[in-house]
């Protein structure tokens, strides 16, 4: 497991939530930011967002003043991809065209033994679902799903995510869906083998107690909890006991913590 915030070498930033509120940077989040890189400490800034690409993720990122490269960006669909080229699937892919294009550029397989599936309304319809199906059921071939959300909240209410129809697939094919988004481990591991750095020297702050900071837990990092975006009085319980997550009042304060523990280990040798 972790050791603590002193070892950190990699720095996991959820975006929405904890970087940005409503399209605004956290107070002091850019200097935070820039203070993490001059102290040495890799970054990646991590979402399951699926409908937005890396460049476009990184062009808002710098529209809001953080200079963040391409490669520093890390999705759930970067996941995805990283499962299809080292097991050399042939995807059927259930998600927008852009998206596609983040988990795999070659032309459409005329025999795939995968499919991926995500948040794509285009595709989530009986024609779709049913060439999903008959691959899942025919084949030995991996269903491989970005995310489970059973639904999304939008402008005019709520609307269906993914979750019932990867459920929908399961259930009728007897494959269980390997889920690649946060929490799962999978996905962190992804980003650990992207980073190249250990999960005891990496560290994952979040608004998400579950998504972010337990989702970490479990992977074996560090995680630290802030108390903006999606955080509810009291989250703080559901990590209370567990060693090396700690909790802070937003991002920046976060960074603190991280660069005042390295900065007592480097006083005390």
């Amino acid at each position: 497991m972790a050791s603590s915030l002193s070892q950190v070498k990699g720095v996991l930033i959820d975006i929405s939530g904890t970087l940005q509120l409503q399209g605004s940077l956290t107070l002091n989040a850019s200097s935070a930011i820039n203070q993490l890189r001059k102290a040495g400490i890799q970054l990646r800034f991590v979402t399951n967002v699926t409908d937005e690409t890396r460049s476009e993720i990184t062009a808002k990122l710098h529209a809001a003043g953080i200079q963040a490269a391409e490669d520093e960006v890390y999705t759930s669909l970067q996941a995805a991809k990283a499962i299809v080229q080292e097991s050399y699937f042939q995807p059927y892919c259930l998600l927008p065209f852009k998206a596609k294009q983040e988990v795999y550029t070659g032309a459409s397989p005329d025999e795939p033994n995968a499919v991926v599936i995500g948040h794509s309304p285009e595709h989530l319809n009986y024609r779709c679902m049913n060439e999903a199906f008959r691959i899942l059921f025919e084949k030995e071939s991996k269903l491989i799903a970005v995310h489970k959300a059973t639904y999304f909240k939008v402008p005019k209410g709520v609307m269906l995510g993914p979750g019932p129809f990867i459920e929908a697939l399961e259930s009728s094919t007897g494959k269980k869906a390997l889920f690649v988004g946060k929490p799962e481990p999978t996905f962190f591991y992804s980003v650990l083998k992207d980073i190249q750095i250990i999960a005891a020297e990496t560290v994952m702050i979040g608004d998400d107690v579950v998504a972010d900071v337990l989702g970490a837990y479990k992977a074996g990092l560090q995680g630290i909890l802030v108390k903006t975006g999606a955080y509810v009085r009291g989250d703080e319980r559901h990590i209370q006991g567990k060693d090396y997550t700690f909790v802070a009042e937003n991002f920046a304060h976060a960074a603190e913590m991280i660069l005042t523990a390295k900065n007592k280990k480097s006083t005390i040798l």
